[in-house]
Protein backbone atom coordinates (compact mmCIF):
# COMPACT_ATOMS: atom_id res chain seq x y z
CA UNK A 1 0.00 0.00 0.00
CA UNK A 2 1.27 3.26 -1.15
CA UNK A 3 1.95 5.89 1.69
CA UNK A 4 -0.37 8.69 2.35
CA UNK A 5 2.67 11.07 0.69
CA UNK A 6 3.20 9.16 -2.38
CA UNK A 7 -0.60 8.47 -2.75
CA UNK A 8 -0.94 12.07 -3.16
CA UNK A 9 2.19 13.25 -4.80
CA UNK A 10 0.91 13.91 -8.16
CA UNK A 11 -2.14 15.89 -6.78
CA UNK A 12 -0.40 19.32 -7.66
CA UNK A 13 -0.14 18.14 -11.67
CA UNK A 14 -3.82 16.52 -10.89
CA UNK A 15 -5.03 19.96 -9.59
CA UNK A 16 -3.76 21.88 -12.56
CA UNK A 17 -4.96 19.80 -15.34
CA UNK A 18 -8.33 19.57 -13.32
CA UNK A 19 -7.99 23.48 -13.10
CA UNK A 20 -7.90 23.88 -16.66
CA UNK A 21 -10.81 21.66 -17.52
CA UNK A 22 -12.76 23.13 -14.78
CA UNK A 23 -12.18 26.40 -16.83
CA UNK A 24 -13.52 24.94 -19.85
CA UNK A 25 -16.73 23.35 -17.75
CA UNK A 26 -17.38 26.89 -16.22
CA UNK A 27 -16.72 28.88 -19.83
CA UNK A 28 -19.15 26.20 -21.55
CA UNK A 29 -21.60 26.53 -18.70
CA UNK A 30 -21.44 30.24 -19.02
CA UNK A 31 -22.27 30.48 -22.10
CA UNK A 32 -24.97 28.48 -21.93
CA UNK A 33 -26.31 29.92 -19.49
CA UNK A 34 -26.21 33.35 -20.95
CA UNK A 35 -27.45 32.15 -23.69
CA UNK A 36 -30.73 31.30 -21.72
CA UNK A 37 -30.22 27.57 -20.89
CA UNK A 38 -31.08 26.02 -17.54
CA UNK A 39 -28.38 26.17 -15.33
CA UNK A 40 -28.62 22.19 -14.58
CA UNK A 41 -28.63 21.37 -18.27
CA UNK A 42 -25.44 24.24 -18.40
CA UNK A 43 -23.37 22.18 -15.92
CA UNK A 44 -23.98 18.87 -17.28
CA UNK A 45 -22.86 19.80 -21.09
CA UNK A 46 -19.79 22.27 -18.89
CA UNK A 47 -19.06 18.32 -17.58
CA UNK A 48 -18.92 16.73 -20.34
CA UNK A 49 -16.19 19.39 -22.17
CA UNK A 50 -14.14 19.37 -18.92
CA UNK A 51 -14.19 15.62 -18.96
CA UNK A 52 -12.97 15.50 -21.90
CA UNK A 53 -10.23 18.09 -21.64
CA UNK A 54 -9.13 16.44 -18.74
CA UNK A 55 -8.68 13.06 -20.08
CA UNK A 56 -6.04 14.70 -21.86
CA UNK A 57 -4.10 16.26 -19.73
CA UNK A 58 -4.81 13.50 -17.05
CA UNK A 59 -3.06 10.91 -19.72
CA UNK A 60 -0.37 13.88 -20.71
CA UNK A 61 0.63 14.78 -17.35
CA UNK A 62 -0.30 13.46 -14.17
CA UNK A 63 -0.89 9.83 -15.20
CA UNK A 64 2.00 9.49 -18.36
CA UNK A 65 3.34 6.47 -17.63
CA UNK A 66 0.46 4.16 -16.65
CA UNK A 67 -2.04 2.37 -18.66
CA UNK A 68 -1.92 3.08 -22.31
CA UNK A 69 -4.78 5.62 -23.37
CA UNK A 70 -6.99 2.77 -25.46
CA UNK A 71 -7.15 0.57 -21.72
CA UNK A 72 -8.10 3.87 -19.61
CA UNK A 73 -10.42 5.18 -21.79
CA UNK A 74 -13.42 2.84 -20.90
CA UNK A 75 -12.44 3.22 -16.76
CA UNK A 76 -12.16 7.00 -17.58
CA UNK A 77 -15.48 7.12 -19.01
CA UNK A 78 -17.24 5.47 -16.44
CA UNK A 79 -15.63 7.19 -13.82
CA UNK A 80 -16.41 10.61 -15.15
CA UNK A 81 -19.87 9.35 -15.61
CA UNK A 82 -19.87 8.69 -11.98
CA UNK A 83 -18.19 12.00 -10.89
CA UNK A 84 -20.07 13.91 -13.39
CA UNK A 85 -23.45 12.85 -12.00
CA UNK A 86 -22.27 13.69 -8.84
CA UNK A 87 -21.02 16.88 -9.75
CA UNK A 88 -24.62 17.89 -10.65
CA UNK A 89 -26.07 16.27 -8.46
CA UNK A 90 -24.19 18.60 -5.78
CA UNK A 91 -24.98 21.55 -7.85
CA UNK A 92 -28.50 20.70 -8.15
CA UNK A 93 -28.97 20.26 -4.13
CA UNK A 94 -27.40 23.47 -3.53
CA UNK A 95 -28.83 24.94 -6.61
CA UNK A 96 -32.22 24.01 -6.62
CA UNK A 97 -33.25 23.29 -3.10
CA UNK A 98 -30.86 25.50 -0.71
CA UNK A 99 -31.33 28.68 -3.37
CA UNK A 100 -27.11 28.87 -3.33
CA UNK A 101 -25.84 31.26 -6.03
CA UNK A 102 -24.61 29.56 -9.18
CA UNK A 103 -21.40 30.25 -9.13
CA UNK A 104 -20.65 29.22 -5.60
CA UNK A 105 -22.99 25.96 -6.03
CA UNK A 106 -20.49 24.91 -8.80
CA UNK A 107 -17.25 25.85 -6.55
CA UNK A 108 -18.54 23.70 -3.93
CA UNK A 109 -19.58 20.87 -6.30
CA UNK A 110 -16.62 21.35 -7.84
CA UNK A 111 -14.03 21.03 -5.09
CA UNK A 112 -16.15 17.63 -3.82
CA UNK A 113 -15.96 16.43 -7.52
CA UNK A 114 -12.00 17.21 -7.91
CA UNK A 115 -11.57 15.09 -4.36
CA UNK A 116 -13.36 12.21 -5.51
CA UNK A 117 -11.77 12.35 -9.31
CA UNK A 118 -8.15 12.24 -7.56
CA UNK A 119 -9.29 8.87 -5.98
CA UNK A 120 -10.72 6.70 -8.25
CA UNK A 121 -8.22 8.05 -11.46
CA UNK A 122 -5.36 7.37 -9.28
CA UNK A 123 -6.69 4.02 -7.90
CA UNK A 124 -9.16 2.37 -10.53
CA UNK A 125 -8.49 3.91 -13.90
CA UNK A 126 -4.65 4.24 -14.03
CA UNK A 127 -3.65 1.87 -11.30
Amino acid sequence: MASLASAWARFPQFLASGGLSTLVHWAVMAAMMAAGGAASSATAVGAAAGALANFVLQRRYVFPRKRPAGAALAPYVLAMGFTGVFNVGCFSVLYHVGHVPAGSAQFVATVATAVLNYHILRTKVYA
